[in-house]
């Protein structure tokens, strides 16, 4: 097996091959999200569809925040060791993650039962919290296992975890809706969790990784990941509040019904979002390594080429998405939904600042400026918070709309300026003297 340090350089000529598989995988997840989520739309209320959507929310918040402490330590970490010892460090962060993931699985859930118990919550809702708490830890560790994949340059096992997620995902859902007559909001997010776990157990025999090694470093590897986990972590929480604003806020402020029609708006530019996370998860490995071979040319190339391959094709799909929502309304989407297409433009603006927000982001992370990260998001953030507690009650679902828009383009400015910072301090370049603020995350 090929170990992390010696993994191919950014010029591997097989990037390209590397690249369209991460399509393809990113593809595949698009398609099984896009045709689960029309099954829920068209299967429930616009009530039951905003469930769904807060429950999904909700799995993407408890993933991305073990996957900052865990998934992206490991990656800016690894390619920085050598043979086997990255391995073992990669095996005690999994292990790690377990550690992490079971507790608040059950806390999280004794609080929903607790909440439940006592009238705070209705059936319906803690029922899909307790499916999203319970799918959050499959997706947990399918992320694990992919980002591995990905450090080992093996998009084409990556994307074998993928078809096995998209297999069972899709199977279970439609056995439990009509077999078992589960609601179909309910029925979906189970089956991500199980296809989830079920790609995990692949993932487990796959990657060889030195567990029994690894269980005797999991302190060390955690101690080591921690000073940029903890930034790691408050960046994904401020991102998610900023991104995520509109489904909590609608939800108090307007109901569900609100949060089904923003999801439905956003539902056919979805595919955009896993297209950014494919290419950023491909690249990232190969932008690391290339920096701690002291390639800094390498970082930049492919650095711009990513970014203007992202935006040309955002744009392009943005343009198609609004063109065809006349034709999708009565057909994909139902007549319910008939006003959302001045929503699908400020969703289209909005995923083309958060294409142009990836790479600065991305750069950040390979040198572990994870603190820079987080300080920016927390302003946009915060800002977005605020804003959005004037804007929906006067304006509803596009002032929610429009504030993730300016907060998605005021990241990206100060990402952007946090990265001009870390390129003039030589940050990346491993040999050059480099200011503190910029090393191993503090």
């Amino acid at each position: 097996m090929t170990s992390v340090a010696e993994a191919k350089p950014a010029r591997d000529p097989r990037l390209r091959v590397a690249l369209l598989l991460g399509f393809a995988d990113q593809a595949l997840v698009s398609a099984a999200n896009l045709g689960l989520g029309l099954i829920v739309l068209h299967g429930g209320t616009k009530e039951e569809y905003g469930l769904y959507g807060l429950g999904s929310a909700l799995v993407l918040l408890f993933t991305g925040a073990v996957g900052g402490m865990i998934s992206s330590q490991m990656t800016a970490i690894a390619p920085n060791r050598q043979g086997n010892d990255a391995l073992t460090f990669c095996a005690a962060m999994g292990i790690g993650q377990v550690w992490i993931c079971g507790p608040l699985a059950v806390a999280g859930l004794a609080l929903i039962g607790g909440l439940y118990g006592g009238g705070t919550l209705g059936r319906d809702m803690a029922a899909m919290l307790a499916a999203s708490a319970l799918a959050g830890v499959g997706v947990a560790m399918h992320e694990y296992f992919r980002s591995f994949m990905y450090l080992q340059f093996h998009p084409g096992r990556a994307f074998g975890l993928t078809l096995s997620l998209v297999a069972v995902w899709t199977v279970t859902t439609v056995l439990l809706v009509e077999v078992a007559a589960m609601p179909a909001h309910w029925a979906a997010i189970v089956g991500y969790g199980g296809g989830s776990l079920v790609s995990s157990l692949i993932a487990l025999r796959w990657s060889g990784l030195p567990w029994r090694a690894g269980r005797f470093g999991v302190g060390a590897a955690l101690a080591e990941a921690w000073p940029g986990g903890r930034w790691a972590l408050l960046g994904v929480v401020s991102i998610f509040a900023q991104n995520q604003s509109y489904i909590y806020l609608l939800t108090v402020l307007d109901g569900p019904a609100a949060v089904g029609e923003a999801n439905a708006a956003r539902l056919l530019l979805a595919p955009l979002m896993l297209i950014i996370v494919s290419t950023i998860r491909t690249l990232q490995p190969r932008v690391g390594r290339s920096r701690a071979a002291g390639d800094g040319q390498g970082v930049w190339r492919l650095s711009w080429i990513t970014l203007f391959t992202l935006l040309a094709t955002t744009v392009l799909y943005s343009v198609g998405v609004i063109a065809v929502m006349p034709y999708a309304i009565g057909t994909l989407l139902p007549e319910a939904y008939a006003g959302v297409t001045s929503l699908t433009v400020l969703w289209s603006i909005a995923f083309v600042a958060q294409c142009v927000r990836s790479v600065p982001q991305m750069l950040l992370q390979v040198i572990r400026g994870f603190r820079q990260i987080t300080s920016a998001s927390i302003v946009s953030g915060a800002l977005v918070f605020v804003i959005s507690l004037v804007a929906i009650p006067y304006a509803g679902v596009f002032g929610s709309l429009m504030c993730i828009v300016g907060g998605e383009i005021l990241l990206s400015l100060l990402l952007a300026r946090n990265l001009v910072h870390a390129r003039r301090s030589g940050a990346f370049c491993p040999c050059a003297p480099k200011r503190r603020v910029f090393i191993d995350g503090h």
